[in-house]
């Protein structure tokens, strides 16, 4: 990507993944436009702080609307899944009973 003037990242909102990812939120500026950039960064082995990976996506601005409404659509998703495990987590399971072996049942005549 050449440099121009005009191209900057704005970073807005950033929460780690694990050690050594971060999940950034960004204002991106590129030729004039400016996109919303949510991307997933990783460090490095030098010391030259996180690097882009391809792992993300960029949006024109005037699609953020749609991607908060499917945000709030997945943690709403996540909020009834993680209610349904832990009502099933709550059933104390029934233990394990070993099935006692049967012989082959037969039909008169086979």
């Amino acid at each position: 990507m050449s440099e121009n003037s005009n191209d900057s990242n704005d970073l807005v909102y950033a929460f780690p993944r694990n050690e050594g990812e971060e999940v950034q939120f960004m204002l991106r500026r590129f030729k004039g436009r400016t996109f919303a950039d949510l991307r997933l960064w990783y460090q490095g082995e030098s010391a030259d702080g996180l690097k882009p990976t391809q792992k993300g996506i960029s949006l024109s601005l005037d699609r953020v609307p749609e991607l908060f409404e499917g945000v709030k659509h997945l943690a709403d998703a996540v909020q009834k899944h993680l209610a349904e495990q832990s009502l099933h987590a709550k059933k104390s399971p029934q233990p394990y009973q070993k099935q006692e072996k049967k012989p082959w049942a037969r039909t008169p005549g086979t």
